[in-house]
């Protein structure tokens, strides 16, 4: 049973995605998320999505590691560790990112939530070296709400979108279609 009214689930994801992406205040994610928080893109938790990440063979170029030390290496939970690891990746490669809630319905302790952003890629992202290139994003998320914090997030992202606008598939008239929706 909810504790927080629709209404309120509302203005926590709003706050969090200001304060988290848009302000760029990282270090918030304490304060939003709940002790056992998971977060979800697909079937893969974010942790288990950092860690790939992270275990793939260093970029040729400079040696470096794909995603920095993780925050877990550096203490604290693991699976907030790999909520500050992401983040901060792909504020990093998208300093420019700016979140623009397109819609938000909730109901019960559920929030989904579609946002769009337009950053220009800057920094690495994903072992794809900075392009410059303005990459347009649009994400479906679905956030539960326990006690006034954010305890899951599942995360649906336009992946192939941002892989065409980044130059990762090859230009052809379906993904032509799909970077103009």
């Amino acid at each position: 049973m909810a504790n927080t009214t629709p209404a309120e689930n509302k203005e926590i994801v709003r706050r969090f995605f200001d304060q988290v992406v848009n302000e760029r205040n990282v270090s918030a994610l304490q304060d939003f998320l709940s002790p056992d928080a998971v977060a979800r893109s697909g079937e893969k938790t974010f942790d288990d999505i950092v860690q790939e990440v992270r275990s793939a063979a260093p970029d040729p170029g400079t040696g470096e590691r794909l995603l920095p030390k993780a925050a877990a290496e550096r203490g604290g939970r693991p699976e907030l560790a790999a909520w500050v690891d992401a983040t901060m990746h792909i504020l990093e490669a998208f300093p420019d990112l700016r979140v623009n809630i397109e819609l938000m319905v909730a109901e019960g302790d559920t929030v989904v939530v579609r946002w769009t952003a337009r950053p220009t890629q800057r920094g690495e992202f994903l072992g794809t070296p900075a392009t410059g290139r303005e990459v347009p994003m649009t994400v479906v998320d679905i956030l539960t709400i326990e006690n006034g914090k954010i305890a899951s997030v599942t995360s649906q992202p336009d992946g192939a979108g941002v892989l065409h606008a980044l130059g990762q598939l090859p230009d052809t008239p379906i993904t032509r279609a799909l970077a103009r929706t």
